[in-house]
């Protein structure tokens, strides 16, 4: 499986959208660094440095996620690449634990280059405030999570209907935040409001906002909590409920 993962990074990585969606963020990120020293956005009568790379990163899951979901899964269907692998011998379970760590290492490879590329930038601009440099790094960081999460929720339907098309609907809905919307949208129901009952705050996006806000607060049982749960309900199930109904797909060699 090791060769498996370490060969289908290196196509990955090779591939022409990719390289240019990681350029752009890359060039996304130095501009707003860039504007964030010479034009400063003024907030409330103070100027703001940071909106600009805020804003950069937002961009951040779509110029990664979406290029890496395609590479692996759409490929992967498309080649037959997958009925191949199964067809040498390898076992539905650690095609689909393959190709999850082939996307987390590549966000985690991602995440880095863009941490690094961010330290570097404000470096060479003369920012002092540790605090900021570190507040963007853990955001790109804390997206990445998200980006994981989202991507192996979004397996489900790959996997179950075996069209990674349905997946990247699915993907890009949760990154857009059309779910989480319509899941606030249940907050208001008299029965939860008034019980003060928060429904959205269990969902991925609501997760995510209470580990950020763990974070920025310092508490770090809240960070570990918010953490596991996600990692727990947003990643390792979806993978194993993934696997589950894969196994009883019939595949069409």
């Amino acid at each position: 499986m090791r060769n498996v993962i370490k060969a289908d990074i290196r196509r990955v990585q090779s591939k022409v959208g990719f390289i240019v969606c990681m350029g752009i963020e890359v060039a996304l990120i130095i501009l707003a660094g860039i504007l964030g020293k010479f034009v400063p956005l003024t907030v409330n009568g103070e100027k703001n440095a940071t909106l600009y790379v805020a804003a950069a990163i937002f961009f951040f899951p779509l110029f990664v996620g979406i290029p890496i979901f395609s590479a692996i899964y759409s490929d992967d269907f498309k080649s037959r690449s997958m009925q191949t692998a199964i067809g040498f011998g390898m076992t539905r379970y650690k095609l689909i634990w393959a190709r999850f760590f082939e996307g987390l290492l590549l966000l985690c490879e991602t995440a880095v280059v863009f941490s690094i590329v961010y330290f570097v930038t404000e470096k060479i601009l003369g920012e002092k405030n540790s605090d900021i440099i570190n507040g963007i790094i853990t955001d790109i960081w804390v997206r990445d999570l998200k980006i994981l999460g989202f991507l192996c929720l979004s397996l489900i339907i790959v996997y179950g209907t075996q069209k990674p098309g349905g997946g990247l609907v699915l993907y890009i809905l949760l990154l857009t935040g059309v779910f989480g919307t319509m899941i606030e949208a249940l907050d208001f129901i008299p029965f939860f409001s008034d019980r003060e009952i928060k429904i959205s705050k269990y969902f991925p996006s609501g997760v995510i906002t209470s580990l950020q806000e763990a974070i920025n607060d310092g508490d770090a049982g809240k960070i570990i909590l918010y953490f596991v749960a996600f990692s727990v309900c947003y990643i390792v199930v979806p993978v194993f409920i993934s696997i589950g109904i894969f196994n009883k797909k019939e595949l069409d060699f």
